[in-house]
């Protein structure tokens, strides 16, 4: 949702501020009322929202729809409309957790967290690290290590990162859950950037070979008393005919 405001700003750089102070929670609704000269933004944003309500995927939403319809209509009722950033605000008011709510787990979900295999190991490592940052009681490295490896070993991607995990000595840094941990992240981005040079190389192919119009057919003639072109030097099969002519 921010990166998406920001990018259709006019200019982004004066966008990323009032963003930030509204992802902190620095801002306040009222705060976000000045669109600092920036109407186009604002328009973009409130009619992307408003159309958002009325999409599908609006239905598994509805507390969220009914909180923004009912805002809108407490400032249409004063002779006022909201903008798109303050929309934004109320979104993120919506979804906010107050610090002393914060979710924690315990050390039962990491042992309970399972490998989802290979397709989705970006997905798999940000959920980890999720478990990992919100423990209630923070685990000895140690523990970590003790979920974490076997968790890996599962990946064919990570065999060889695992294998020198293996291999190390016991105080060596490639036998930590540190160094696992980045190698993982390492293997990630390595992928990523993979399938990007993928993309760019099948764009710059298709480009280097443009899709050429196929010519219009010429006039084709017939044979003196006969039905075939006039290039062929015997008549059209008639309909319906069981043989080929030669």
């Amino acid at each position: 949702m921010y990166s998406a405001a920001s990018t259709a700003a006019y200019d982004p750089a004066k966008a990323k501020p009032w963003i930030w102070e509204l992802r902190t929670g620095a801002a306040s609704y009222e705060d976000l009322r000045n669109n600092d000269g920036e109407r186009s933004l604002d328009e973009k944003l409130f009619d992307a929202l408003l159309k958002a309500q009325s999409a599908q995927s609006a239905k598994g939403a509805h507390a969220l729809v009914a909180e923004m319809g009912r805002r809108i209509d407490v400032e249409f009722k004063i002779g006022k409309e909201p903008t798109g950033r303050q929309l934004l605000h109320i979104i993120r008011e919506f979804y906010e957790v107050e610090p002393e709510k914060k979710v924690f787990f315990e050390l039962r979900h990491l042992y309970e967290f399972r490998f989802v295999g290979d397709k989705f190991l970006p997905e798999w490592k940000i959920h980890w690290d999720d478990l990992v940052r919100n423990q209630r009681t923070p685990p000895e490295k140690t523990v970590l290590e003790e979920i974490f490896i076997p968790l890996c070993r599962q990946s064919s991607r990570l065999s060889v990162q695992v294998g020198r995990y293996d291999l190390a000595f016991r105080g060596d840094e490639e036998r930590s859950y540190d160094w696992v941990d980045k190698t993982v992240e390492k293997v990630i981005k390595e992928d990523r950037s993979k399938v990007n040079l993928e993309s760019l190389a099948a764009g710059a192919e298709a480009a280097s070979h443009p899709k050429k119009n196929p010519a219009a057919p010429g006039p084709t003639g017939t044979t003196p008393g006969g039905d075939g072109p006039a290039s062929s030097p015997h008549p059209a099969k008639p309909k319906g005919c069981p043989y080929t002519t030669l």
